[in-house]
């Protein structure tokens, strides 16, 4: 049967109008015109959370990664088919140890989740203890509704409630022009500890910088990492453009760790963009990026001064390790290799940095190498990158 696509948490197996898998090797070196007018529903779109994160749910509980925070914010847990419980421990797990490789040796850094949903990164950094003897504001940024739900589920939760006050963080809800007040305060530590939920829509990039710099008082001149699972693609691609502009224009020592979708042309990513369309929640920007070696081309365009965009296929069996991979395979009956490949070479991992030492603390966490997956195209050498001037080229025959 035809490769299925991974869509908001569901495998989605395409109809009879979809391609095959040897027509997505022969169409996917075209580029699919974007559709005349497309506009995301902010319900649909905020919809793709709690899908995801009851996926998330169903991989922690069958033990691919540790977090304990999920359970607070997904009462009722469903579980994914094998497929997705996969798909989703590498969208954490990669992302949660490239933030960690980045920051573990700084002292004084921000980070700045875009799109943030439920994600529970802040409660992991405080229960593993990476946030000990550091200054650290943690912002998180998505609609306002979302916002707003997140803070009361926080403040009505003593688990998430007592672990930010255990860690030192003060925390505070802006949803406002002025804000919504109330921020509950952590204990008296020698560190800065600041936890900042803002309701922001992500396409209005005036409006977010402004409140990012002012109401979240962020220090442009310090490390800050900005963290994107699956959320830009979903942004307008003028504004989408505009932001991936704004951050290096505006924070000189900035790093971008983003997971997102690709190759929307082939028959899989065909599939993924009518299914998702028809849900209400079109991809808008993923013709903008449509490949890593496009993406890498863009960002470097945009003013990142390095990176490195790699398929989830990629980050898997060559930056995983062995073992981990042994303990993933081993968590269920797995039979759908061919699915598997497909779906990873339509997710991306990129890593990007606005300066010289960050570029150094990006690559550490993403090494530039590719392996050529069976399914799709598989050129001689796969893409370039830019890191102050340098250039490298890797493939592995998978």
């Amino acid at each position: 049967s035809p490769p299925r696509a991974i869509v908001a948490g569901r495998a989605i197996s395409p109809g009879a109008g979809a391609r095959s898998t040897a027509m997505s090797r022969r169409s996917s070196s075209r580029t699919a015109v974007p559709p005349r007018s497309s506009s995301s529903s902010r319900s649909q779109v905020q919809g793709t959370n709690d899908e995801a994160n009851l996926s998330k749910r169903s991989a922690r509980d069958l033990g691919y990664f540790e977090d304990w925070a999920i359970q607070c914010f997904v009462k009722k847990p469903a579980r994914r088919a094998p497929l997705v419980n996969r798909g989703y421990f590498c969208r954490v797990h990669v992302l949660r140890k490239a933030l960690s490789d980045v920051t573990k040796d700084l002292q004084n850094f921000q980070v700045v989740s875009l799109g943030c949903g439920f994600d529970t990164t802040v409660f992991q950094m405080i229960c593993t203890r990476e946030l000990e003897a550091k200054d650290v504001t943690f912002c998180e940024v998505d609609y306002p509704a979302l916002v707003r739900k997140k803070a009361e589920i926080i403040a009505g939760d003593c688990e998430l409630a007592d672990a930010l006050e255990r860690g030192g963080f003060s925390t505070r809800v802006e949803c406002g022009a002025d804000g919504d007040g109330g921020a509950k305060r952590g204990p008296a530590t020698p560190h800065r500890r600041d936890h900042v939920l803002l309701g922001q829509d992500l396409s209005r990039v005036g409006e977010l910088g402004d409140a990012l710099i002012r109401r979240c008082c962020l220090d442009p001149s310090l490390p800050t990492i900005f963290l994107s699972e699956c959320v830009l693609n979903y942004v307008d691609p003028a504004a989408s453009a505009r932001l991936l502009r704004w951050i290096p224009s505006n924070f000189d020592k900035a790093v971008l760790l983003l997971c997102d979708y690709l190759r929307p042309a082939d028959g899989f990513g065909t599939t993924m963009m009518r299914t998702l369309g028809q849900r209400g929640s079109p991809l808008l920007s993923v013709h903008q990026f449509p490949t890593c070696e496009e993406i890498e081309k863009r960002y470097a365009e945009y003013g990142w001064v390095y990176c490195a965009s790699l398929t989830m296929a990629d980050a898997y069996y060559l930056h995983l390790g062995g073992q981990r991979v042994c303990d993933v395979e081993s968590k269920e009956l797995f039979d759908e290799h061919e699915d598997w490949h497909a779906m990873c070479s339509h997710y991306t991992f990129t890593w990007a940095a606005s300066g010289d030492d960050m570029a150094l603390l990006a690559e550490r966490a993403l090494p530039r190498c590719r392996i050529a997956l069976s399914n799709g195209p598989a050129p001689g050498l796969l893409g370039t990158g830019v890191a102050g001037g340098a250039r490298l080229e890797l493939a592995v025959a998978a």
